[in-house]
């Protein structure tokens, strides 16, 4: 199972921003306000907090360097699970390399559910 497509986002649709911290990066829950035809508008509850992402890269539009990005609520639980596989090699000791064959994100998750399976371990529900 790959990461979902992001499809045709919808005035309303809920969706995550990630903004980087010192220690990795923050989710933001956030709604569509706005879709155009490149850009979408994201903004917090009560228009706190406000991004124009483009739609093809999922990232902030006038950004330059590291930038926010967005996720549909499919790719968010993609994301999530991606994290908890990593979080759970890093647990075991397994150090998956960048040259590897099992460092794509899916081969992660994969090797994950099959070290859990045979160590009889169950991978912890997400908490919404």
């Amino acid at each position: 199972m790959s990461r979902p497509e992001l499809g045709k986002p919808k005035t309303g649709q809920k969706v995550y921003v990630y903004e980087r911290t010192n220690t990795g990066h923050d989710t933001i829950a956030a709604k569509i306000t706005k879709v155009g035809r490149k850009l979408v508008t994201i903004e917090t509850s009560g228009s706190t907090r406000v991004w124009r992402m483009r739609m093809d890269t999922q990232k902030q539009a006038d950004a330059i360097g590291w930038t926010p990005w967005f996720a549909t609520l499919d790719q968010f639980v993609y994301d999530q699970q991606h994290e908890r596989a990593v979080e759970f090699l890093r647990e075991q000791r397994n150090d998956v390399r960048q040259e590897s064959p099992w460092f794509e994100p899916d081969r992660l998750i994969a090797l994950a559910e099959l070290i859990r399976a045979a160590s009889g371990e169950k991978e912890a529900e997400v908490a919404w």
